[in-house]
């Protein structure tokens, strides 16, 4: 009898062992397989990584220009400001120039009546 227990519990423990093994083997392949997740997940995150320096890089590189940008616009608006100020201190000159333009033209006819008149003073006298 110790010879059947002795045989069952060696065919128990080859059925045990035998269970080992499958349980190892599977544990094998999924580790295998979530190694090979793992290094999908690791290159994922790599290429993100690059992704976003680039994204991050050309960001910067936009908000450069974009400031650069806002810059000369200031510029020129100072420019357009200081234009606009010289115009109307032109058109004010213009106004003056007009003003003054009317006043020779008005003496300048008064003054051709008066050399007519004069014209015509001495004409008379001569005769």
């Amino acid at each position: 009898e110790a010879e059947a227990v002795a045989e069952r519990l060696s065919l128990e423990n080859s059925l045990l062992v035998m269970h080992f093994d499958d349980k190892m083997k599977q544990a094998a392949e999924e580790r295998g397989k979530l190694l090979h997740q793992l290094e999908e997940s690791v290159a994922l995150c790599s290429f993100l990584r690059s992704q976003l320096q680039e994204a991050t890089a050309q960001n910067g590189r936009q908000s450069e220009a974009a400031a650069s940008t806002e810059k000369k616009d200031e510029g020129l608006r100072e420019v357009l400001d200081g234009v606009r100020k010289e115009l109307q201190k032109l058109g004010k000159e213009r106004e003056g120039l007009r003003a003054e333009n009317e006043r020779l033209a008005a003496a300048n006819r008064e003054l051709e009546e008066e050399r007519r008149g004069l014209g015509e003073a001495l004409g008379k006298a001569a005769k």
